[in-house]
């Protein structure tokens, strides 16, 4: 965890552990689409949990709520 910390803080510069939203959420749709591809090339591939690594429902939360 302190490394996924350390290398998360090194990309986009922050001091510490608060994130700065003004920086990922014009990110948000351009994350969602990357998900659902994912998701359709585990689909694909026939690749079901917990075997689908990495992977992220990210996307159903976010059409969910409007936000892509």
């Amino acid at each position: 965890m302190a490394e996924a910390e350390k290398t998360s803080r090194s990309l986009d510069g922050r001091p510490g552990k608060s994130i700065d939203a003004s920086i990922y959420l014009p990110l948000r749709k351009q994350a969602a689409r990357r998900a659902e591809q994912l998701e359709k090339r585990h689909e694909k591939d026939g690749t079901t949990f917990p075997e689908d690594n990495p992977s992220s429902g990210m996307h159903h939360l976010l059409r969910a709520l409007g936000a892509y």
